[in-house]
């Protein structure tokens, strides 16, 4: 159609072109974790009883993107020009047009194309004519290392505080739980500076830690049993406390940190008025 050919331009032709028998992309995904536990418990004596336990671990996965595009090398080995010496990219002839902007190619054009080396033309018509060189220009390995670490320690303690109101003893839980999790996650970008022009993208690098520590206790008090007002009576309260902080150490979110610290509560009780009728709250 005319407006087809307006928008392409004298002398131009559009182009379309599976890539798949020139570079398949294939992904590999190395993923590794492992965890040590360990824990004790004993008693006190008088109807007390405590344990503790600390759990340590390290997930690593690792992926590789193998022939995956670098748009703008692409687009350089794209570009091929006929000289007297041979099939050049056009990037390589002095004062050449940049089929792109219809402009010579810029200083920056010139400078990001030799960061892949030396560019070769990629030849895309037939069947297996692409140089091998052109293609190890233009497909590139994207690679991302991601690390996960969690440690973990928690003591309890439980007990009876005192044989109660003669419907059973008042009993106490206490206890403190620490967690820290850290994660980061790096793409080599020292060694691929054209990591920003690849056509699919794993992200940027980041890095961050989370610590959580909380306390806790729980008071378990039996009112009465087989008296005027019912059978059984049993009331129960608990609070929390957790304070959460999170920490940027790499990446996109180096610097950045907030903490939160909030009480959690309840209080429950449990009322057997008759054998088949109870009352919870």
């Amino acid at each position: 159609p005319a407006a087809v050919a307006a928008s392409i331009g004298p002398n131009r032709a559009n182009f379309g072109r599976n890539m798949v028998n020139v570079a398949t992309a294939r992904n590999e995904t190395n993923n590794t974790t492992w965890r040590v536990v360990a824990g004790l418990n004993g008693n006190l004596g008088g109807g007390w009883a405590w344990d503790t336990y600390f759990t340590h671990g390290v997930n690593k996965n690792n992926q590789h993107l193998y022939h995956n595009v670098v748009s703008t090398f692409l687009a350089y080995a794209l570009d091929a020009v006929q000289t007297p010496s041979g099939i050049v990219c056009g990037i390589t002839v002095p004062g050449h047009l940049d089929p792109r902007t219809g402009a010579p190619y810029s200083a920056a054009d010139l400078a990001k194309a030799g960061l892949g080396g030396p560019c070769t033309p990629l030849n895309l018509f037939g069947t297996g004519n692409a140089d091998p060189a052109a293609v190890d220009y233009a497909f590139r390995t994207l690679e991302e290392f991601s690390t996960y670490k969690q440690d973990v320690a928690a003591a309890n303690l439980r007990g009876e505080l005192f044989d109660g109101f003669g419907a059973g003893s008042v009993k106490l839980a206490t206890g403190v739980e620490w967690r820290r999790e850290h994660g980061n996650v790096t793409h080599n970008l020292s060694n691929q500076p054209w990591y920003t022009d690849y056509f699919l993208s794993y992200g940027l690098d980041y890095g961050g830690t989370q610590e959580v520590l909380e306390g806790y206790g729980e008071l378990n008090v039996p009112v009465f049993k087989d008296w005027a007002l019912g059978r059984y009576l049993e009331l129960d309260g608990a609070i929390r406390a957790t304070h959460n902080k999170a920490s940027g150490t790499a990446g996109v979110n180096a610097g950045l940190s907030r903490s939160h610290s909030f009480a959690t509560w309840k209080v429950s009780g449990i009322w057997d008025v008759t054998d088949w009728l109870r009352f919870r709250g």
